[in-house]
């Protein structure tokens, strides 16, 4: 990928800036053109331009908020060779008719980000979907049951959290403009080609502190490690870790075999309970310093909980329900190698606890 031009939307966010790393390491004339709604945060540009190391001349960041107006990335596209849209929507609610102007604005403006790619003859769209439009929140009630095909889609009148509404209605959107090529496109011109990866929870070392706060991966793990949560509750989480998401958005542009290919993909290496995910954070406790009391909790607490907060009820479909995807696909068209989720946990954990205690040693 020598000398080309990539735009990363949300790249100062968890997956956006590790695809940002890996491109620099792994491609060192790659041009990067990154977006960000934090650029008045001038601690966590800080950051995020220290995670790049010497690398960080070759990324321009852009201040663009979906929220503004629908041609936010309109102008970025010029000239671009490959597009990450890693952005994703951002709501203080989980009502969802507290976020119907946000859900509408988040689809129009990607959208026009996949129509001006068009427009402009980029190579290759890769989308950061969401693994709920195949599994949606009433998950199949079968313990043997895999999730294998990643063109069913739920009905989105089925979803009721406003992110992941977002999400699916604006990839249905992303797909009508792709397939509209075929009739406006002659054959043998060039055509714009879309991936979609679909992960359902990713975990992995964050790049820099603000992330801890602002992440939901980082938010769960940090508050298990400061005993910020009483507890969880028993509910499985089909698991990848970011870096090899990151990964993947980026062998969906250079390998030969994926640059011309659309598809939607699966992401998963493993399921764990989360108790599973408690168990292995306490493992390594003694060695982070670290007195972990985090627990699962019961269906007496939940439902003392229900009666306090009615989002809680929520959870009920997803409460003892096992839920798993086949990521074979992912892996092997890709080329990710698979990985031990349980130590990506661990490394997660770790680098959490060694950002905290350089911010508080500075």
């Amino acid at each position: 990928m020598s000398k080309k031009k990539v735009l990363i939307t949300g790249v100062t966010g968890y997956l956006g800036s590790h695809i940002a790393n890996i491109l620099l390491k792994t491609h060192p004339n790659i041009a990067i053109i990154g977006t960000t709604k934090s650029s008045k945060n001038a601690q966590r540009m800080l950051q995020f331009k220290q995670s790049l190391g010497i690398h960080q001349s070759q990324v321009t960041l852009m201040d663009r908020d979906m929220n503004e107006g629908k041609e936010c990335f309109s102008d970025l596209v010029r000239d671009v060779d490959y597009v990450f849209h890693t952005a994703a929507p951002l709501f203080t609610s989980s009502k969802l008719a507290d976020n119907q102007d946000g859900i509408k604005r988040y689809i129009e403006a990607t959208q026009t980000l996949v129509e001006e790619s068009v427009k402009n003859k980029v190579k290759k769209v890769v989308y950061t979907g969401s693994a709920t439009s195949v599994v949606g929140e009433n998950p199949v009630k079968d313990e043997g049951f895999i999730y294998k095909d990643p063109y069913f889609w739920v009905d989105p009148k089925a979803i009721n959290k406003p992110n992941e509404k977002a999400k699916i209605l604006a990839e249905k959107v992303c797909w009508t403009a792709i397939k509209r090529q075929d009739s406006t496109v002659p054959d043998g011109h060039p055509k714009t080609t879309f991936i979609s990866l679909l992960p359902y929870f990713m975990v992995g070392p964050p790049q820099y502190i603000d992330l801890i706060n602002t992440n939901s991966s980082c938010i769960a793990i940090n508050s298990i490690l400061t005993n910020a949560q009483y507890g969880f509750p028993e509910i499985q989480l089909p698991i990848s870790d970011v870096r090899d998401v990151a990964q993947a958005h980026i062998q969906a542009v250079t390998l030969d075999s994926m640059r011309h290919v659309n598809g939607r993909y699966l992401v998963s290496s493993e399921s764990l309970w989360f108790s599973e995910i408690l168990k292995v954070l306490k493992e390594d406790q003694k060695a982070m310093g670290l007195k972990i009391k985090t627990r699962i909790i019961g269906n007496i607490i939940l439902g003392l909980g229900k009666l306090v907060n009615p989002e809680i009820k929520k959870l009920d479909p997803f409460l003892n329900q096992a839920i798993k995807l086949d990521g074979e696909a992912f892996m092997r068209d890709m080329g990710i190698k698979e990985r031990d989720i349980r130590l990506s946990i661990k490394e997660m954990a770790s680098q959490i606890v060694k950002l905290k205690e350089a911010e508080k040693n500075k």
